[in-house]
């Protein structure tokens, strides 16, 4: 009797207090430090290089960009899902990217975020 109550107690402790419930997404999803995000952020970019291959590895950068962005730090999450956006128009339509000019300043911005931040 009192192992429930104080679960009862526990429980609603929790739930006033504005806690989470543990989900299996909010468990594997913990939001990275800007350190780590930026770790990560240069080993994507570091794996994009070279000629060969370019599109596929722009694709793959940009999968793994979006992927970061849900769990990267708060400065960087937005700016990681607009360059894994523009990453995929990228090589979907180039042209029509660089006739963007609204776009082009949202890459310009997101770039600038992230060198501040990660010091690149």
């Amino acid at each position: 009797m009192k192992k429930s109550l104080l679960a009862v107690v526990l429980l609603l402790a929790l739930t006033g207090c504005g806690a989470q419930p543990l989900t299996t997404e909010n468990l594997l999803t913990e939001q990275l430090s800007s350190e780590d995000t930026c770790s990560e952020i240069d080993s994507i970019l570091s794996a994009t290089g070279g000629e060969s291959g370019r599109e596929e590895r722009f694709l793959t950068a940009s999968d793994q960009l979006g992927e970061l962005s849900e769990r990267a730090s708060d400065p960087l999450e937005d700016e990681l899902e607009v360059l894994s956006e523009i990453l995929e128009e990228r090589v979907e339509d180039a042209e029509a990217l660089e006739q963007d000019s609204e776009r082009l300043a949202e890459l310009d911005e997101a770039v600038v975020t992230v060198e501040e931040v990660c010091r690149f």
